[in-house]
């Protein structure tokens, strides 16, 4: 099955923190259920580094190794 990623979020568009969302990776179409954290806001609100974490078990969160390029909120 094939889902259509053409409406989804940019990483130029801000994703919510820590709010559950699919990812997914140009490089080697990979998807996964993952959230963001933003760690870091420039001072005039113009660079926010986002770190990336991809859920790998039911309880367990791990820094994604794949450079997310497109997310949507899970609904």
């Amino acid at each position: 099955m094939m889902i259509d990623i053409s409406s989804w979020h940019t990483v130029a568009d801000n994703p919510p923190d820590r709010v559950p969302l699919l990812c997914y990776c140009d490089a080697d179409g990979s998807m996964f259920l993952g959230f963001a954290i933003h760690p870091y806001l420039s001072l005039d609100r113009t660079v926010s580094l986002v770190n990336w974490y991809k859920q790998t078990g039911l309880h367990e969160w791990q820094r994604a190794e794949h450079i997310v390029t497109r997310w949507k909120e899970v609904t």
